[in-house]
């Protein structure tokens, strides 16, 4: 009698209740699966124009094919590509993905693995939200102003300003800038153009959501009909402006939903300093007019209108150094800085950003009924927080 070990053979051993007895046997195990993952876009990604897709893919075997499809959340598939196989395993990144034709929204990418053991595998799927690169009116969505690189003086000159005093102003110490040059909106952002961009947040499935950073934050603040102060409202599904207020500047806005705007027409929210300059120019003046106390020929205030006007309704008058208008007046605007009472007695002599980390954000320029109308005064605003008199314009540097 020989003694077999039915284990090393690849038997499998077991009690069998019928038969009363230990039987073995010899199992066929199927070959494991292949495997694979789409390593770009990563999940829910926003893309915007044509775009690749790649993927790791492998399998002990070899693999026979694989499949990218990509489609939308209907089911209709818009791009399908089937890859010859013949290795263990493989990088693959695809050519251009076509976007032409697309509409803006969600779609899916599957990533389907043949081996010739298995049935077809979908290994892999992610999701992404599609968006028109820019807006219709790009490259040009609105009137710019150049700003010629150099140095301007900054902050508080209490020799000609009795608006301020140093040391005691966080408008201190009055102090030399140099900035590169950079373009500045010559207006603040309309509501008409700012409904453009709530338009297409609302066909990319993101209405009134201006994520940062994986966070979501509102555009708009104040944005519902029974909101008395919205110039913007959402009715029926339908961003609308209120008759009559399409050129005047966009309020109610957060920090968060003027910075997605500039963005999107492929700009940026000017720092404090580059506001500062085009307001104030080289000739170190009180008001971005001059230094003449404010009129009503020359601002937006609610004492001469009772509220916001439309842009550039002071202009020339009113206008800035460079001819930038209302850049005292009709709403407040929002920096990209950080806001630190003490900066300007650390802060770069060139190009400043602000400080690295803060509570709030700069605002600057005064409104129609609140903020100082001065050119070099300074006050914040949480970036969540929205008011009637808070608005916004964009800037964007030369070598951009």
């Amino acid at each position: 009698v020989v003694e077999v070990d039915c284990a090393a053979q690849g038997a499998v051993c077991g009690w069998d209740d019928v038969k009363g007895m230990e039987v073995c046997g010899i199992v066929e195990t199927q070959d494991a699966p292949p495997t694979g993952t789409i390593t770009h876009p990563n999940n829910y990604q926003n893309l915007s124009g044509d775009f690749t897709i790649s993927a790791t893919i492998s399998d002990d075997l070899g693999i026979e094919k694989y499949t990218i499809k990509v489609s939308n959340v209907s089911g209709e598939v818009y791009s399908e590509s089937v890859f010859p196989g013949g290795a263990t395993h493989v990088e693959h990144t695809t050519q251009l993905i076509d976007t032409s034709g697309w509409m803006e929204g969600a779609y899916w990418i599957g990533l389907w693995l043949v081996d010739g053991v298995n049935t077809p595998v979908l290994a892999d799927a992610v999701g992404l939200v599609w968006t028109s690169e820019h807006p219709p009116c790009w490259p040009q969505c609105s009137e710019t102003i150049s700003v010629p690189e150099g140095p301007f003086w900054m902050g508080c000159n209490d020799m000609v300003d009795t608006g301020c005093s140093c040391p005691s102003s966080n408008e201190c110490p009055y102090h030399s800038v140099y900035l590169n040059e950079y373009a500045m909106d010559r207006t603040e952002v309309t509501n008409e153009s700012y409904m453009s961009f709530m338009h297409h947040k609302k066909q990319i499935g993101m209405d009134n959501n201006c994520q940062m950073d994986g966070d979501s934050h509102p555009c708009l603040g104040c944005w519902l009909p029974e909101c008395e102060l919205s110039e913007i409202q959402l009715i029926d599904g339908v961003w609308t402006v209120v008759a009559g207020q399409e050129t005047k500047p966009i309020s109610q806005v957060t920090w968060y939903g003027a910075r997605a705007y500039c963005e999107w027409v492929g700009m940026r929210l000017p720092t404090e300093a580059e506001w500062e300059k085009a307001a104030r120019g080289l000739d170190q003046r009180i008001y971005p007019w001059g230094n003449e106390p404010p009129t009503c020929d020359v601002v937006v205030q609610a004492s001469c209108s009772g509220g916001k006007e439309n842009v550039c309704s002071k202009s020339p008058l009113g206008d800035s150094y460079y001819g930038i208008c209302d850049m005292a007046g009709n709403v407040m605007e929002f920096t990209a800085d950080w806001f630190d009472a003490s900066y300007y007695a650390s802060s770069p002599s060139a190009n400043p950003k602000g400080p690295d980390i803060g509570s709030t954000r700069v605002i600057r320029g005064g409104s129609y009924y609140h903020g100082t109308l001065r050119a070099s005064g300074r006050s914040d605003w949480a970036a969540y927080n929205y008011g009637a008199n808070f608005g916004f314009r964009c800037a964007k540097s030369a070598i951009e």
